[in-house]
């Protein structure tokens, strides 16, 4: 089933980048021959989807549906309204900025670690007092997605008197399953007891 669905997905992807290369084609042409700021900004809005066709394409979607409404309002208004062209060209290039900083800070968290939810705090905890119930206070519980690959960092309090070998053996224990469960590699942090 996921080599099926990964399979999709990239033909998706594929048929994306070919279908929004050559309508980038027709918009900058049109764009231009009408000399139409607007348009023009929205033949690169499409260009930019080629590059988010596998990343982003909810949010693309999305702003593919903003975009075309402003040019549809643009070619009706743009008779009688002689800014409106400039300002709606204004309107797609901010559509370009803001989902290009919401990919680049979804890549970003993703690459840098981002707090894990309460519901998988949660499940962690729950893990972790069955693998290693010595290891107390488990917090500071991060996660860095790179692909289908999931790493988790979290941090656990341990009796101040425990023997180093102890201690490892505790978090291997937990790390293992961790593993088992999340299919993610984990690093166990040890802190004395407060």
């Amino acid at each position: 089933m996921l080599e099926s669905s990964k399979k999709l997905g990239y033909t998706e992807g594929i048929v994306s980048i070919i279908v929004n290369t050559l309508l980038f084609g027709i918009k900058i042409w049109v764009g231009l021959a009408a000399s139409s700021v607007a348009m023009t900004a929205d033949a690169w809005h499409t260009l930019s989807d080629t590059l988010t066709s596998l990343i982003a394409d909810g949010w693309h979607h999305r702003s593919d549906a903003l975009a075309s409404l402003m040019i549809v309002v643009g070619a009706i208004a743009g008779k009688y309204v002689w800014w409106i062209d400039g300002a709606l060209g204004i309107g797609v290039s901010a559509l370009i900025v803001y989902a290009a900083y919401d990919i680049a800070k979804t890549a970003f968290n993703a690459l840098m670690g981002e707090n894990a939810s309460p519901d998988f705090s949660e499940r962690i905890k729950k893990i972790a007092g069955e693998a290693s119930p010595e290891l107390k206070d488990i917090h500071h519980i991060h996660m860095h997605r790179y692909g289908d690959h999931l790493e988790i960092t979290l941090h656990a309090r341990l009796n101040e008197n425990t023997k180093i070998l102890d201690a490892h053996n505790f978090s291997t224990k937990l790390e293992q399953e961790l593993r088992k469960e999340l299919n993610a590699d984990t690093t166990v942090h040890i802190e004395p007891e407060k």
